[in-house]
């Protein structure tokens, strides 16, 4: 009969002071010591406290929005440095309990603190408009919930909501009001304020995002590159892939490899999902196309059912452009295309 463990005297504290010990500390073995303490710390406040210490974007503007309530002590957005914001990033990213309907309720949190609090530099002159944005967090659900069903990419050059307003060039001045207009993207988690009505973007122009890791490059966890691709996971991906780096440098060790499996696996959905991203290096700020690669065109003919594959139709349809400068490689393409069309392609 094993020995029954003695309690550790941490575990014998109220819930309320293990969370608040956590808070002051945010290590995050600490849930990882025991059960106890583990359901002790598993409260869906705790998540959305530590999503906004680490992925609310970390610029001038969101001093003006951190509350007490949006963010309470002992947790100090602005003390963290930036290698321990990346710590913390890649820490939550690996949780179990970072999932996208956790991330899209911080989002819709995130939105409604933020209009609530800089609205009150607006002056909003359509009744509408300001219904809009009372029912906010309704919007949003039924954006987003368009979104993650059909795979759209996470940046829109359109607006969800464009909301024309006023706003006091000088603070204090209400004779200095000027046109200007609100704009927000709720898949994005993205309000802009200040925006001009012609859409010309200014240096007075503010900026909100959540999630938002513009200058930390945490990495993509692993749980989000492996199968089964659900749609909940392709859809946190697709939130996160300009956010978290997926490879190191332009190898692409990563995502090379992650498209070849699913070419094998013959998941031409989550293949095909893929395609439509643009994924962060961690070597550049800036994100760029899923790579495409010989090595996968010959993955895609090794792999090929006899007749009527897929994932040929697809690429020779959909991504010819993309096909390498092989001569043989594009014969065989078309010929295996051609088997079920008649009347042959020709290149696009």
């Amino acid at each position: 009969m094993s020995e029954i463990r003695e309690p550790a005297r941490i575990e014998c504290l109220p819930v309320e002071i293990i969370q608040t010990i956590f808070l002051h500390c945010v290590e995050f073995n600490l849930p990882r010591a025991s059960i106890h303490i583990a359901r002790a710390l598993s409260d869906p406040v705790i998540y959305t406290w530590l999503i906004r210490l680490a992925f609310t974007i970390d610029n001038h503007e969101t001093r003006g929005i951190l509350t007490p309530e949006y963010l309470p002590p002992p947790l100090d957005f602005l003390g963290l440095s930036k290698q321990e914001r990346t710590d913390l990033q890649n820490a939550i990213l690996g949780t179990r309990w970072c999932t996208l309907p956790v991330i899209r309720n911080c989002q819709a949190g995130f939105l409604k603190h933020v209009i609530s609090i800089q609205c009150n530099r607006l002056d909003i002159p359509s009744p509408e408009d300001k219904n809009k944005l009372s029912n906010l967090e309704q919007h949003f659900k039924e954006s987003t919930s368009i979104t993650d069903t059909q795979g759209i990419p996470r940046e829109n050059p359109f607006e969800d909501l464009k909301i024309p307003a006023m706003r006091e060039v000088i603070p204090g001045r209400p004779d200095t009001y000027d046109d200007c207009v609100l704009s927000i993207w709720f898949n994005s988690g993205l309000v802009v304020l200040g925006r001009p009505v012609d859409e010309s973007f200014t240096a007075g122009e503010e900026e909100y995002r959540l999630p938002a890791c513009p200058s930390t490059a945490p990495r993509m966890p692993d749980k989000l590159l492996r199968p089964p691709y659900t749609p909940d996971k392709l859809s946190l991906l697709t939130l996160l892939a300009e956010e978290a780096y997926i490879d190191e440098d332009e190898n692409f060790d990563c995502s090379r490899r992650i498209l070849r499996r699913v070419i094998r696996d013959r998941d031409l959905a989550t293949f095909q999902r893929l395609l439509k991203l643009c994924i962060r290096l961690k070597c550049y700020n800036y994100s760029r196309p899923w790579p495409l690669l010989p090595c996968h065109f010959r993955a895609v003919m090794k792999y090929a059912e006899e007749r009527n594959d897929p994932f040929i139709r697809f690429l020779v349809e959909e991504c010819w452009y993309l096909v390498p400068e092989d001569i043989q490689l594009k014969d065989e393409l078309l010929r295996r295309y051609a088997k079920d069309n008649a009347a042959g392609v020709g290149y696009k």
